[in-house]
């Protein structure tokens, strides 16, 4: 091998080393992202990203929505620490609909690919506050039509705190349900069997033995056992309280989750029960307008060709699909990084491109429900060079570049 042949592969190597230790570098994406107000306060809080390295997280918010208006937005205000909850002193926008997503940044500056998970909020009066989100949901946490997530303002005696709020209830064994709430709880309150009930979609009440807590900030019920894939309904006949005194008011929306399985299975859709928390009458059943959640991980893979084209294939993780209503992925493409062009529906969670042009070239996914609801979808997009020389390097910086080109247009004022 002569001196020229090593100093071309030294370099090669260092180019490669250095795209995968850029890629490596950037935090993940911000998930399970809800919003509310309590008072003229807007609450956003998050789900915290791994990682030793966070700094800081960056909290955008938009009068629209920023997953489906190409990542734009209004404006962003800076955490001061790596806490994932921040907390608006007066609302964006008084009277009308927020939007917020939110990005993490590590200690080099770096911050996340894009977008991934957005929640929405409305201030309806002084006292109310309303989530729109549903990014936080998963596969064993399902919420009925008509319902609202369990997001619940704290009393009018305690407006200037947080609110305290369910974020999710699961059954984590087959004689055990956790409930796990936003912040740490009052561990001195008395709790007792009767302060809680769960149905099922006959009526049946599913008996709670003993109820503890379990961490500072959720309690575990210990029930008979459970059916798996069986459909309950949580109902709080008494109050919860906070560690700080806020209090979770009655009564809760309407709770459901399933029945503990070992594996997530797929199912027919969940019948609608009424909380037993609230009324005995059941209300109407709302129509589905809510899409499912977005497919997650969009990734691409070129490979170039002996013509100067390339053969792509994209691959994603499909929806958690919370509902289990979903029909199929749409699949969107684009050859300026803007505009997409829809192709045909999918029902696999990978496809492939063949003889794509050098130049700009990225795919959008969006999930679709049986009901014709299209989530907002996920979006990569890479540069393809006319030769193979940077390829290698292409794919493994190419995230970044894609989710920057989309995550950091601010709108025009």
């Amino acid at each position: 091998m002569n001196i020229k042949q090593t100093s071309l592969i030294a370099i090669f190597l260092s180019c490669v080393s250095v795209a995968t230790a850029v890629a490596a570098a950037i935090p993940s994406n911000v998930q399970n992202v809800s919003a509310a107000y309590s008072g003229d306060k807007l609450i956003v809080q998050w789900q915290a990203v791994q990682g030793s390295d966070i700094d800081h997280y960056n909290v955008y918010y938009s009068r629209t929505s920023i997953l489906s208006n190409q990542g734009n937005y209004d404006d962003f205000e800076p955490t001061k620490n790596n806490d994932t909850t921040f907390t608006f002193a007066s609302a964006p926008y008084k009277g009308k609909k927020v939007y917020v997503s939110v990005m993490a940044v590590n200690k080099a500056g770096i911050e996340s690919d894009g977008f991934e998970a957005e929640a929405s909020a409305e201030m309806l009066s002084a006292a109310s506050s309303q989530n729109s989100s549903r990014s936080g949901l998963t596969p064993s946490d399902v919420f009925m039509p008509g319902s609202s997530s369990p997001t619940i303002a704290s009393s009018s005696a305690a407006s200037s705190l947080e609110p305290l709020m369910l974020m999710r209830v699961r059954g984590y064994s087959q004689t055990g349900v956790l409930l796990e709430f936003s912040k740490p709880l009052n561990q001195s309150q008395l709790l007792s069997p009767n302060q809680f009930i769960i149905v099922d979609s006959s009526g049946s009440q599913l008996t709670i033995n003993r109820t503890a807590f379990s961490g500072s900030s959720t309690i575990t019920l210990d029930t008979s056992a459970q059916v798996p894939e069986k459909v309950y309904v949580l109902g709080l006949l008494q109050p919860i309280a906070a560690a700080d005194s806020a209090t979770l008011l009655l009564p809760l929306p309407q709770v459901t989750f399933f029945g503990y399985r070992m594996t997530d299975g797929s199912g027919a859709s969940a019948p609608y029960i009424p909380n037993p928390g609230t009324s005995s009458v059941s209300p109407p059943v709302q129509a589905d307008l809510l899409p499912p959640e977005n497919p997650t991980d969009l990734g691409l893979t070129p490979k170039i060709r002996k013509d100067g084209t390339y053969d792509v294939g994209a691959f994603w993780v499909g929806s958690i699909n919370s509902a289990r209503d979903l029909a199929d992925y749409n699949v969107y493409t684009t050859t300026d990084g803007i505009h997409f062009v829809p192709g045909e529906p999918v029902g696999t969670t990978k496809v492939s491109f063949s003889n794509v042009e050098p130049g700009v070239f990225g795919v959008k996914v969006t999930a679709r429900d049986t009901a014709g609801n299209e989530s907002s979808g996920v979006s990569k997009i890479v540069d393809l060079p006319n030769s193979g020389v940077g390829l290698l390097s292409l794919v493994a910086i190419s995230g970044a570049v894609a989710g920057h080109r989309t995550a950091r247009k601010r709108k025009q004022q």
